[in-house]
């Protein structure tokens, strides 16, 4: 069976890079499509080499928590306005009552009857949705709606901003690491100048160091091996002493 075509370090990394890109929302950032057709072509790799890929490189967009800042939005908008809520209706509740009160005062003038108990009571002429006791009672079901609209915009509000932060983190996560991958490609591509002349014997000397005490290593294990091998006297000397034992035997 034939081995499956090895992609070439280039490719990798252009789709790597293409799909960071499309991930974060930026893949028509101009440093990012251009990097992505000089490595898919290779050319002016040198160029690039000389472009530190952590300075360039776009931070990506958080697209994480988009649909709770949504609703938070919502709730905090529908929050601020019942905040005033109670008080219009109290305020409407006030004149409601106070032309029925009037109204009823003009057709029983010898009656006498007090303000705040006519507005508990209506006598027929206010409307029981417009009694202080049904008012009060409304004001306090929309306050503890507030109430409960405040807790739940700041739970959201900081349940949004840890997923955020996590987001964030994740984001700079992968863009550092493939800037390091972009550094590690392009290091090898750079123009030839006397500071990456001298890198490159550097390391090039290191790495001979290396296999150097690699070959050291082996030839002591090899010495050490070669040693223990009985010479031919000693074969031919072993071989005598198990022929005489033999012959022995046999007389």
């Amino acid at each position: 069976m034939p081995k499956p075509k090895k992609v070439a370090d280039h490719l990798i990394l252009a789709t790597t890079l293409e799909d960071w890109a499309r991930a974060g929302r930026i893949e028509t950032d101009p440093y990012v499509t251009r990097l992505v057709d000089a490595l898919k072509n290779r050319k002016n790799l040198a160029m690039w080499a000389s472009l530190n890929p952590m300075e360039f490189l776009p931070h990506g967009e958080i697209r994480t928590g988009k649909s709770l800042e949504s609703i938070n939005h919502a709730l905090t908008v529908l929050r601020n306005t019942l905040v005033f809520l109670p008080v219009a209706l109290t305020w409407i509740a006030v004149s409601k009552a106070t032309t029925a009160f009037s109204l009823y005062t003009s057709k029983n003038s010898v009656a006498v009857v007090n303000f705040l108990e006519f507005w508990q009571n209506g006598y027929g002429v206010l409307a029981k949705e417009w009694t202080i006791g049904r008012i009060a009672f409304i004001d306090f079901a929309l306050i503890i709606v507030v109430i409960a609209l405040t807790l739940g915009t700041a739970f959201l509000a900081r349940r949004n901003q840890t997923t955020n932060l996590q987001a964030a983190r994740h984001l700079d996560e992968a863009r550092t690491a493939l800037a390091l991958d972009l550094a590690a490609y392009l290091h090898t591509k750079q123009a030839v100048t006397p500071l990456t002349m001298n890198a490159n014997m550097a390391t090039a000397l290191r790495q001979l160091l290396n296999a150097t005490d690699a070959l050291d290593k082996s030839t002591s294990v090899l010495e050490k091996k070669f040693k223990e091998i009985p010479s031919h006297r000693d074969l031919l000397l072993e071989i005598k002493a198990i022929k005489n034992q033999i012959f022995k035997r046999n007389n």
